[in-house]
């Protein structure tokens, strides 16, 4: 019997959570999951936005080939094959447990027995939480089966709750909820048969910690909802010079290139880099750990082979599990995207390739926005821009940028105007536009 399989997609996870220590001091689930795992430091989103990203993840193919270019307007393309559907043609029940901007009419529904999208305050700890436990550890699902599970408690307003709420474990409320998150994961692993399930687990994006969303003194917390609140309906211009207001009186971090969330449009890494660890006895190592750079384009086949189907035949990239085992070291150059207020802005599109060493950004379809380079070893940080003073650089990794992007065009797939004034509905009930 194929293994089951378990993909854990934590919306807003970025790759600190896991590596930096000294900020997240308290993930001793997460600590057991990777002492059984292989875990990649250096993953790389393809959009700074959760449709387009869980696309990609659903798909192994960049947004310009599976065409789910932001969170509202566009549809998965019908001639791109997903990983429930793949999985499902190989005997497995799938299942999906999503919430946020996920919405069907997407096409994300493709491939699924069951796609089931639940209201954002239902967590781990709700009873949805218990429902899902009890068709995991109840062996509810004919086997072999897939779940994707969308986790929520690090999106904002972030969740953390009694002992979690404290400074003990972190001075902001997104490292709070990384340790709340992590005091709830084992209900979800130990409900599954770890000799006979591949867990995964990454995160759709970033996000941006250095804002009021994040302090946590009652007042700011108080004052932000009230804003949203008190804004809503206003312009969106004038919105954002009210709330931009109470930004001054809010926890910084020093030296960070961050905003709150992640509504600015870049493609830095707190936005771009999310952790990957995935499980499998005896076909991934335990305990290791891989600082190769990696893309979410590379986890649907990976995920395939570790099961035993062979992505080659779905025109899919190879495997992570060669460099898993240490027979690939070469970092694998990643593109990804981001979109003004997070809606179809082809203008103010920014486009950013990661080769492991460098960082390019460009506004493609906007020539008055400036180039960056950034050298990642000397300036993790991307504080000081290399493009005005070396040209060449510039020049190579565009191209290089755009051999890539050549190789990935789709014509895009719009929904009716009908679907996306519904879509837009829902987005904003949910916060993300205004």
């Amino acid at each position: 019997m194929p293994r089951n399989v378990l993909f854990l997609m934590v919306d807003c996870m970025r790759a600190d959570t896991l590596w930096d220590r000294e900020r997240y001091p308290y993930v001793p689930n997460i600590d057991a999951l990777m002492a059984r795992s292989t875990s990649f430091t250096e993953m790389i989103t393809a959009a700074t936005t959760t449709t387009p990203s869980v696309a990609t993840l659903l798909t192994g193919r960049y947004p310009a080939e599976h065409g789910i270019r932001s969170l509202l307007g566009y549809k998965l393309q019908p001639d791109v094959k997903t990983l429930p559907e793949i999985l499902r043609e190989h005997g497995y029940h799938t299942v999906a447990e999503v919430t946020g901007p996920l919405f069907p009419v997407t096409g994300l529904d493709r491939g699924y027995d069951e796609y089931n999208r639940r209201e954002r305050h239902w967590y781990l700890d709700t009873a949805w939480g218990d429902k899902i436990i009890a068709t995991l550890s109840g062996n509810r699902m004919k086997e072999p089966w897939f779940m994707f599970l969308h986790l929520w408690e690090l999106h904002w307003p972030r969740k953390a709750k009694g002992q979690f709420a404290s400074p003990r474990y972190g001075k902001q409320l997104y490292q709070r909820s990384v340790a709340y998150l992590d005091s709830q994961l084992p209900r979800i692993l130990n409900a599954v048969d770890p000799e006979n399930t591949v867990v995964a687990m990454t995160g759709d994006h970033g996000e941006g910690i250095a804002g009021a969303i994040d302090d946590p003194r009652p007042w700011v917390q108080f004052a932000v909802s009230a804003g949203y609140k008190l804004t809503k309906g206003l312009p969106a211009q004038t919105k954002k010079r009210i709330l931009s207001l109470g930004k001054k009186a809010v926890l910084q971090e020093k030296n960070q290139q961050e905003v709150a969330g992640h509504a600015q449009l870049c493609v830095y890494d707190y936005l771009i880099r999310v952790p990957f660890v995935v499980s499998a006895p005896g076909v991934v190592p335990a305990g290791t750990t891989v600082d190769t750079q990696v893309r979410h384009i590379d986890i649907a086949p990976t995920i395939l082979d570790a099961v035993g189907i062979d992505p080659t035949p779905y025109g899919l990239q190879p495997s992570l599990l060669p460099m898993m085992r240490g027979d690939d070291t070469t970092d694998r150059p990643a593109v990804t995207e981001a979109m003004q207020t997070m809606l179809h802005d082809s203008v103010n599109r920014l486009l950013g390739l990661r080769t492991g060493k460098y960082k390019y950004i460009s506004a493609p379809d906007n020539p008055s926005v400036a180039q960056e380079v950034y050298g990642l070893d000397a300036d993790p940080r991307e504080k000081v821009n290399l493009a005005p003073s070396r040209p060449d650089l510039v020049a190579d990794l565009k191209t290089q940028l755009t051999d890539i992007q050549n190789q990935a065009t789709s014509t895009a797939i719009r929904m009716s105007a009908e679907e996306e004034a519904l879509i837009k509905g829902r987005l904003e009930a949910l916060g993300y536009v205004e």
